[in-house]
């Protein structure tokens, strides 16, 4: 007869199961919750981002060595120190990337980068 690691170690086993009633659920209330509405989670990029910053930075705390924490992430240790330091000087919540303009419409200016493209409706190209 083999053993398990419950036999060696001593440990009680307890032949029990988890039954759950298919009418009358758990018991716990959420019997049918994938019937119930959910609302939509949207996390933007600029939130995942944060995130990960912040990650990184309570990783590098915790374990107490910057070099094992950017191995981990995958990050440098330059820029480890970066996010550190904007950390420390402004708070986490400089940590979210900045918002960037939008790139102009590039059908718009397809011939040049100084005057719109003419149009039937715009015959000089006034925009």
């Amino acid at each position: 007869m083999l053993k398990t690691s419950e036999d060696a170690l001593g440990l009680p086993v307890h032949e029990m199961r988890l039954h759950i009633h298919p009418f009358e659920g758990s018991g716990d209330g959420l019997c049918g919750s994938f019937h119930r509405v959910k609302e939509p989670i949207t996390v933007t990029r600029a939130e995942i981002i944060y995130q990960r910053r912040v990650a990184v930075l309570d990783y590098a705390l915790r374990v107490g060595n910057v070099a094992e924490a950017c191995r981990v992430f995958g990050i440098s240790r330059t820029r480890y120190y970066e996010w550190k330091g904007v950390a420390d000087r402004y708070g986490l919540a400089a940590l979210l990337p900045k918002e960037r303009r939008a790139p102009p419409d590039a059908r718009r200016h397809s011939h040049c980068a100084w005057r719109p493209a003419r149009t039937p409706a715009d015959p000089l190209g006034m925009g």
